[in-house]
């Protein structure tokens, strides 16, 4: 908001601005009312610079300009966002891309930590970086999380959230999950059964005075 002090005599004020590398001052908005010592102008651009004067006016003609102010506009802030792919991996090696994207480029460097929970994150993955740095000449960076089988026998998750430092925010809360499967293999038992039917078994007794078992298909 620019704020200047009122004069006297004066049937209102003129706001001009040169915008940027432009060197062609001109008025911003209409005429203000008499008495009217603040303005805010609204038609700005982000991440850019700003010269403003104020003049007075009346019957009588348009009074000296003022000194100038300058301003420089913030940049439009980069919103960090977080997505996973695949979002179901093996646990016996299976890899899944973790992902920061930023709304736009950052004005100043950008690292964003990953944090890792659930059953997925008690040591049984690795993450081949982390934190994750995002510069000023790009809008995202990867990781990417690799599963470690374990002995459990159950499917596990890996809960995946940021936290952004340096030139961007976290767009809300941005979380997301990774599926891991479980690939232990159970036990199985064959029960083999042998079966004898319709057989004739046949003892007999030898010279030696050992005794033999012979069989045959009942009937033959």
């Amino acid at each position: 908001m620019l704020q200047w002090n009122d004069v006297a005599t004066e049937d209102g004020y003129r706001v001009i601005r040169v915008a940027g590398s432009s060197r062609s001052p001109s008025q911003v908005g209409g005429d203000l009312a008499a008495d009217q010592v603040t303005y805010t102008d609204a038609t700005v651009a982000a991440n850019t610079d700003y010269r403003y004067w104020v003049v007075a006016f009346n019957a009588a003609g348009v009074s000296t300009i003022s000194n100038f102010i300058n301003v420089i506009t913030p940049p439009v802030p980069s919103l960090a966002r977080l997505s996973v792919s695949p979002t179901t991996i093996s646990e016996d090696g299976g890899m899944s891309r973790i992902t920061v994207t930023l709304s736009n480029r950052p004005s100043t460097s950008v690292e964003v930590a990953l944090l890792v929970s659930g059953l997925g994150a008690r040591g049984r993955y690795v993450l081949d970086r982390n934190p994750l740095t995002i510069g000023t000449t790009s809008t995202s960076a990867t990781a990417t999380y690799t599963a470690i089988k374990d002995t459990d026998e159950d499917d596990e998750t890996a809960v995946i959230d940021i936290v952004v430092f340096g030139g961007a925010t976290e767009d809300g809360t941005q979380s997301a999950t990774i599926e891991i499967t479980d690939v232990d293999s159970s036990v199985v038992t064959t029960n083999h059964m042998l079966t004898v039917s319709d057989t004739l078994l046949t003892m007999s007794a030898g010279s030696d005075g050992q005794f033999s078992v012979s069989s045959d298909v009942a009937g033959n």
